[in-house]
C-alpha cells in the first residue's frame, strides 16, 4: 500500500486531487465537466514538467526523477490519453 501511495505522490495525483478538492471546497455550483477537465489539465501539467525536467537535466537525482525517466514510455501514454480525454470532455 505504501509503495502504491508513493508511487501516486510521483505522479502528482495527489496535487490534481488537490485542485479538484479546493475547486469544490470554494465552487457553489458542482459541474463534472469542469471538474474533470481542471483535475486532468492540472494532472498533465505536473506529468509535464517533470518530463521537461529529465530531458533538461539528465543529473537530477530524487526518486521522483528517477521513477519518471524509469517509466519515461508510460507516462507518455498516460499523457496521451489524458490529452484525448480532455479533448472528449471538451467536445
Amino acid at each position: 500500500m505504501k509503495k502504491t501511495l508513493l508511487r501516486l505522490h510521483w505522479l502528482s495525483v495527489d496535487v490534481a486531487i488537490g485542485a479538484v478538492c479546493c475547486s469544490l471546497f470554494f465552487s457553489n455550483k458542482i459541474d463534472f465537466n469542469i471538474i474533470l477537465a481542471l483535475g486532468t489539465t492540472t494532472w498533465l501539467v505536473y506529468l509535464i514538467d517533470r518530463l521537461l525536467d529529465i530531458r533538461q537535466n539528465s543529473v537530477l537525482n530524487t526518486k521522483r526523477h528517477l521513477f519518471h525517466q524509469k517509466n519515461e514510455l508510460k507516462i507518455k501514454l498516460l499523457i496521451l490519453f489524458l490529452v484525448l480525454l480532455n479533448l472528449i470532455n471538451l467536445f
